[in-house]
This record gives C-alpha cells, structure tokens and sequence, in this order.
C-alpha cells in the first residue's frame, strides 16, 4: 500500500533541499572569499614590507636615492625571479636593434652560437658557424663569453649579446673568452652572414645533411638534397643538429610533414590552458634515419629530433641536449621598454615534459673537437662514425 506525502511535508523538504543548497553555495563562495582574502593580505603585507624599506632607506641612506634606478631594477628583479634566462627585460635600442638583426636580415657575424649556462647565466660557446671569423679561432665549446671589443658580456640577455656579436657594420673585432683561469683574446674581421639552413654530401649512399639554421628554406634546400643523387639509391638520411638552436619551430615543422607519416606530432601549449598541435600529412618516408645532437643543441632543434625519434623511428647519436621547449613573445611596456617572455612550450602531441632529447648511442666528443665538427674525417668525428654505423 502506497504512502501519500501531504502537501505540507512536501513544502517542507522542499524548504529543506533548498537551505541545504544554500549552504553548500555558501560555504564554496565563503572558502573561495577566504582564499582570495589570504592572498590580498599576503600581497598586502609585502607591499607594507616594500614601503617600511623604502621609508628608512629615504630618511636615513648617506649617498641619497635614485628612484628611477630603483624603479627600474624592480622590475627586472620581478623578472629575473622567473628563473628563466629566455625571459628578460631590453631597452628600446637593444629590441630596435636585435629586431633589425634577426631572422633574414643582412649582417655581418662572428660566427659563434652561444647559450646562457641555467645556473649562472654566463653565456657560453655553444657552437661556430662553418666558414666564420669564430671557425679561424683557438675557440671551444664550454668558453665563457667575457667580452667583444669594449662591451662586458657578464650580466648581459641573449638578446643584449646577440646585438653584440651581431654587426650592421663591417669592422674588426676583439673577442675575449674565459677558459678555466685563462683569458684568450681572438682578434677577427666580421663577415657577412651567409649561413645556409642547410648543408649536405654523401657518404656513401646515405645522405648527411647538416642543419644550420630552421628557416623557411630549409625543406626545399633538403628536397633538392634528395634530388640531387642521380640514381636515387639513398639508404638513409643522417640530420646533425649539433649546435643548432633556432626557435622558429614553423621551419622544424614544416620539414616534419615532408617526412613523417599522418598523423600528430607536437603539440603546443599555452599559458592560458589552450593547447594546439602540429599534424603531419606526409607520405611514409622509407629511409632510415640518423640525429647526432650534442649539449648545444636546443629549441627547435630539441622538437625536430624528439619527433623523429617519437615517429620516424630515428637513433638519436650524441650527447643530451641543452633542454629548451619555450618559445618567447615579446611585449612592450608603458615606460618604453620591452618584456620578452616565456608564453607557449612545446612537447611531443603523445605527451612527456623532459625538454632534453636523450641519445640512443651515447657518444661524446672533446671540447676542443665538439664546436669544429664540421673539420673532422669521419674516424675524428666518433659521433658521426656511430651515426653511419647505425644506418648500414
């Protein structure tokens, strides 16, 4: 027999679904409002800090204040305490000025790749262009940039240094290293800057082709690469990304459709939460395929190797890369000055956070032999000898 609820009862827990609703949304907003309160405090009380510091150092500092220095070295404090030596604050000039010396534009160069150590920050040798006033030099992979002509590097972003090994001007120039307890000095005639993307011979019927730089041209100067064996008979492909760096992962990508087969292959993310992802739609490639890597190999370079090894069956050769998986935007601030900032990363569509690519065949060359690769037989290069061994 059915039990009826009398109008009444039913009001009544109605009423009583309804209290207990609102208790629940209460107690949510109140614990939100608590949290957002904490935070106000605690922001509050540094700023309160912030303000008794700066009163006692007004009233009783000997040699007086310079509140725009102060100013100033707020904000690259707020920046530096990023941890992040991609992130950084540049002076008007120095942006105008690395702007206009970046990617396709005509300058004359050094020839040397450098990184900042993730540590100190003291920018090293990371590699030198083929070719280059560097390539003529008593330099080594690991020397600490010291100085060029008059300009103090210590201290100095990667867009600072950049604008200092860059040129727009032919000249001559002194580059200072430190090397253990040792300053070299380089005396050295700047040349144009001519590096191709890409560079290429035969070792037997495998292709070497040596990145130089991820740019536009790089998938058609590595098609014409496969074109030009008269015969066709190519075995394998060995990609040496040793010193390579570049961030424009459009280049790396664009060159991963042409090899990889259908389907995901990077993915991006960004600060906001949103995600993207680089397919690739190209035919099978059907060739075996080599990366030699070493420390100085980063970004790009970092993101074409994985995905190789990820979808293209690739053996890594080499040694573990430097482990940089950012890219950079850059904002202008109200003062004039411009904030370059670590806003997307980037890591195989399948997932994984190690921004350093690992070797298959671990293989390390001398510091000396690492940044002139590019001088060595295939019995010096012991990394490229395990590259070609892998493939035969």
């Amino acid at each position: 027999m059915k039990r009826k609820i009398s109008f009444g009862a039913a009001i009544a827990l109605m009423l009583i679904g309804i209290l207990i609703t609102f208790q629940l949304t209460y107690s949510l907003v109140e614990n939100k409002y608590k949290s957002k309160l904490s935070e106000i405090m605690d922001a509050a009380i540094k700023y309160d800090d912030l303000s008794d510091l700066d009163t006692i150092v007004e009233k009783n500092y000997i040699y007086g204040v310079k509140k725009d220095k102060i100013s100033g070295d707020l904000l690259s404090g707020y920046v530096s305490s990023l941890g992040d030596r991609f992130s950084c604050l540049m002076s008007k000039e120095t942006f105008e000025t690395y702007s206009s010396l970046s990617g396709t534009a005509s300058y004359f160069d050094l020839g040397i790749e450098f990184l900042p150590d993730k540590e100190t920050g003291l920018l090293y040798v990371s590699g030198i262009y083929e070719a280059s006033p560097a390539a003529k030099c008593d330099i080594k992979f690991g020397d600490v940039l010291f100085k060029i002509d008059d300009t103090v590097l210590y201290g100095k972003s990667v867009y600072e240094a950049a604008c200092v090994i860059r040129s727009a001007q032919k000249s001559e120039s002194d580059i200072y290293l430190i090397r253990g307890d040792k300053i070299i000095k380089h005396t050295v005639e700047r040349t144009p800057s001519d590096k191709p993307s890409l560079s290429y011979r035969f070792i037997g019927d495998i292709l070497y082709a040596d990145v130089h730089d991820f740019n536009s041209t790089l998938t058609d100067v590595f098609k014409s690469a496969i074109a030009s064996k008269a015969d066709g008979d190519i075995s394998g492909v060995i990609f040496d990304l040793r010193g390579v760096h570049d961030d424009d992962l459009t280049a790396a990508c664009e060159l991963l459709d042409y090899i990889l087969p259908d389907g995901p292959a990077i993915r991006i993310d960004a600060a906001d939460g949103t995600s993207s992802e680089m397919h690739a739609s190209g035919e099978p490639f059907g060739k075996k395929i080599a990366v030699i890597v070493n420390a100085g190999t980063s970004g790009a370079g970092e993101a074409f190797a994985k995905a190789l090894k990820a979808y293209g069956n690739a053996k890594v050769i080499g040694e573990t890369t430097y482990g940089k998986n950012s890219l950079q935007k850059t904002f202008s601030l109200s003062d004039g000055s411009f904030l370059s900032l670590s806003f997307q990363k980037y890591a195989l569509a399948t997932g994984g956070d190690d921004a350093a690519v690992h070797p298959d065949v671990p293989v390390k060359l001398s510091p000396d032999l690492s940044a002139k690769y590019f001088t060595l037989s295939i019995g010096e290069d012991t990394q490229l000898e395990a590259a070609v061994s892998v493939l035969k």
